[in-house]
């Protein structure tokens, strides 16, 4: 009974991807505007094994992600790192994130967060340093989607701020 080199090419994929674990460091950070109730509505996708790095050294934690409060409710302490890391202003004035809650599984913790727009503002300011202390080659992409257009932008440790006018001019 022979090996098929379908099997062959299979394992050897798996096994080279489980001896590099992930050598490229990104997050995503997709924005969708509700024009309706005048919110961005956030899901932030970050690398399970980052995010957990990330919250130890800056002595946030202390345990693996998957021993945290049941997934829903997000818990202090996450709460805590992308209040630092993650920031938004209209026309320069700070926005208050509003945490929704979270899902997390081996891989990838995705974290769901609220933004209420003031009236009448002109532009939006998105901080994003999330990992870059810890990585300084991670890349955090960020996909805004307003109004039927769909802009992508980029934020690494050279350019941590993305500014987009409003009404959004894609």
């Amino acid at each position: 009974m022979g090996i098929s080199l379908k099997t062959v090419i299979l394992v050897g994929t798996l096994s080279l991807i489980g001896a590099l674990s992930h050598k490229f460091y990104v997050s995503t950070l997709q924005i969708n505007y509700d024009e309706k109730s005048s919110e961005l509505e956030l899901i932030v996708q970050i690398f399970t094994d980052d995010l957990e790095q990330a919250l130890e050294e800056e002595e946030l934690a202390s345990h693996p992600f998957t021993d945290r409060p049941p997934q829903g409710k997000v818990f202090p302490k996450l709460q805590k790192y992308l209040e630092h890391h993650l920031k938004f202003f209209a026309d320069n004035t700070p926005l208050e994130l509003t945490f929704i809650g979270y899902q997390s599984d081996y891989d990838i913790t995705k974290i769901y967060i609220a933004v209420d727009l003031p009236k009448n503002f002109k532009e939006i300011k998105i901080q994003n340093t999330i990992l870059i202390k810890q990585f300084r080659e991670q890349k955090n992409l960020i996909h805004i989607k307003a109004l039927g257009n769909r802009k992508s932008f980029l934020s690494n440790a050279q350019a941590t701020t993305t500014t987009v006018a409003f009404p959004f001019a894609f």
